[in-house]
């Protein structure tokens, strides 16, 4: 089992009552979504920034406009098991705000509606699933993403082949043990025409694979709002190259 390491690193309010404790727990997660809207029907990318019992936060490529009723639905493979293996989930949602973010895109909160049993067990595994003491911080990548990255400063850097990305962090094997709360320098080479990537990351798991060789999860540090989005266009590319733009 991979050793799970303490990593340190550095909206809009909804004004109606909640209905349920407030108990956010960060995804990070873009999600192939159908949606429905003024009775028609589309498919989006939602990439889930948080959630909790009553509603969740989300960035789109589109607006939803503020007061508007929407039913969400995405499968749950993109989760980890035992979560990938509930089929999907189906969320009746009530906009209550947006904000236009730089490069295109929107943020939104929503409030759920009324949640069947089903999707009510699923909302709350989710949750607990992504809480500080749930959350085992893995960062997935569709396809394989060829980076650099340097130990200590003054050494040189090594290219790895990353298996993992998100917002979030970076996975990549490295054939040399390195200690809890080690930082390191990452560079990321990305595709589609975007700029390449230099981030700080630190050690959030690490696995070992083979004598002398560990598969690591890195958590990124101190991102800022434009490498944030920039990554997330990446796995958005990704995504539509793998699936199709209507997926």
């Amino acid at each position: 089992m991979p050793e799970l390491i303490h990593c340190v690193g550095t909206a809009q309010p909804i004004t109606e009552r909640r209905l349920f404790p407030r108990k956010k727990s960060r995804v990070n997660a873009i999600l192939p979504t159908q949606l429905r809207l003024d009775g028609r029907g589309d498919r989006i990318y939602l990439y889930l920034v948080d959630i909790s019992r009553g509603g969740m936060r989300f960035n789109t490529n589109r607006e939803l406009p503020t007061g508007s009723d929407v039913i969400l639905q995405f499968p749950l493979t993109s989760f980890e098991s035992p979560l990938s293996e509930r089929g999907s989930l189906w969320l009746p949602c009530h906009v209550v705000w947006n904000k236009r973010l730089a490069g295109g895109a929107w943020t939104h909160g929503v409030r759920f509606g009324e949640l069947d049993a089903v999707s009510r067990s699923q909302v709350d595994e989710i949750v607990e699933s992504f809480s500080p003491d749930g959350h085992r911080t893995r960062f997935r990548l569709h396809r394989r993403l060829e980076a650099d990255v340097q130990v200590n400063p003054g050494e040189s850097w090594e290219t790895v082949h990353a298996s993992n990305i998100s917002v979030e962090g970076i996975g990549f094997r490295l054939e040399r043990a390195l200690r809890e709360g080690d930082t390191v320098r990452v560079r990321v080479h990305l595709e589609f025409g975007l700029p390449p990537m230099e981030l700080a990351a630190c050690v959030a798991w690490r696995d070992r694979v083979d004598l002398g060789k560990y598969a690591y999860g890195f958590q990124f540090r101190d991102t800022l709002e434009e490498e944030a989005l920039i990554l997330q266009e990446y796995i958005f590319r990704c995504l539509e190259e793998e699936f199709g733009p209507d997926v």
